[in-house]
């Protein structure tokens, strides 16, 4: 018998399987695509499963997030309109007058400047030939803006009335006037400013402005040889002062004395607000961006009435006009005319539409 066992150890097979780990469980090849220990892999396999689901999977969800989450309707508001056009796509504005029967006035998309015209060099060497012959109109400039503030201050203290003449009997040659500031050089002449339609006017009003020659000149292209004339200063305030007498006319003559103000003194905040109904932001001079104007604007259609921008968008173009005529060499006092009339000309949009949202 213990042969036998022996034989039979002998002719068995050696498997070895005592010495192996537990074979593992058959897993199905349908759940090693569900589950996968790359996390990259297993979002891929799960989005191709969506996929090849089909519409029951999709139905699936859907009914799966219909019986735990409920419906809810949510109503988006409508953005709202811009309250005024795109300074590109605005065109010329239409104003109507307060009063009835009076005409439309338009309102021009840009006031545009007219084509530069070079400063007569012999017309600024008139006023002082010793020292002011060959001498280009931008430094002369340049000089006045540290000059002219006092100079001003001079002007300042010679006022004369408004007076009328009678029908082309004309202006007297000189003005004897009355100085009481000496604190900078005297004026060398006045200016009797009236409306280009004086001359067949009735009686016209004429407005006296004591100016420079060496201002106007150094600024306006259009402006003739004025006559000679180099007062001298009076040793005492309130001295009597014998001033030579030029005859302009304007286009509009209200507005000319902002417009000599700010040749004098350049100040960019009195020159605003000269032409706007309220105080400009401080933004708005250093830099006009399209949002500051249009926001100004708008507080000027909320803050005043149709008739008040259309008196101050009159006022002005008329300003403009008085500039073209006396052909204005002064980079700033054109930026800033635009800055305002942009502000005015979206006001005026703005209010036009918000009158006739009220009617």
């Amino acid at each position: 018998m213990s042969s036998r066992f022996a034989n039979n150890r002998t002719n068995r097979k050696s498997s070895n399987a005592e010495n192996l780990a537990p074979r593992a469980k058959h897993v199905p090849y349908k759940a090693m695509r569900l589950a996968s220990p790359d996390p990259v892999r297993n979002s891929s396999i799960r989005r191709r499963n969506r996929i090849l689901s089909g519409p029951n999977h999709i139905q699936h969800k859907a009914k799966r997030l219909k019986l735990h989450r409920p419906n809810v309707a949510v109503t988006l508001p409508t953005p709202p309109t811009s309250r005024a056009a795109s300074v590109a796509e605005m065109s010329d504005i239409e104003f109507a007058e307060s009063q009835p029967g009076q005409s439309k006035i338009r309102l021009p998309r840009r006031l545009r400047r007219p084509v530069f015209k070079r400063i007569d060099p012999e017309v600024l060497a008139a006023v002082d030939p010793a020292t002011l012959t060959n001498v280009p109109a931008e430094y002369v400039r340049r000089g006045l803006e540290a000059l002219g503030p006092n100079m001003m201050k001079v002007l300042s203290g010679v006022k004369a009335e408004p007076f009328t003449t009678e029908p082309f009997a004309g202006l007297p040659k000189e003005l004897v006037v009355l100085v009481n500031d000496l604190s900078a050089e005297m004026p060398t002449h006045m200016l009797a400013i009236h409306h280009a339609s004086a001359p067949t006017a009735p009686r016209a009003k004429v407005t006296m402005f004591p100016t420079h020659n060496i201002v106007l000149a150094s600024h306006c292209a259009n402006l003739p040889s004025l006559p000679r004339s180099h007062p001298a200063t009076p040793t005492l305030p309130g001295s009597p002062l014998s001033l030579p007498v030029f005859s302009f006319a304007l286009p509009h003559p209200e507005s000319y004395g902002h417009l000599q103000s700010f040749l004098y003194q350049k100040n960019a905040h009195l020159f605003i607000a000269s032409l706007l109904p309220r105080v400009a932001p401080q933004e708005l001079l250093q830099a006009a961006q399209k949002k500051t104007v249009l926001a100004f604007a708008g507080v000027l259609a909320d803050t005043f009435t149709p008739q008040v921008i259309l008196r101050h968008a009159k006022f002005t173009h008329g300003l403009y006009m008085n500039m073209c005529v006396l052909g204005i060499q002064d980079d700033r006092m054109w930026y800033l005319l635009n800055i305002a009339w942009e502000v005015i000309l979206l006001a005026a949009a703005i209010s036009s539409r918000n009158s006739a949202a009220q009617q």
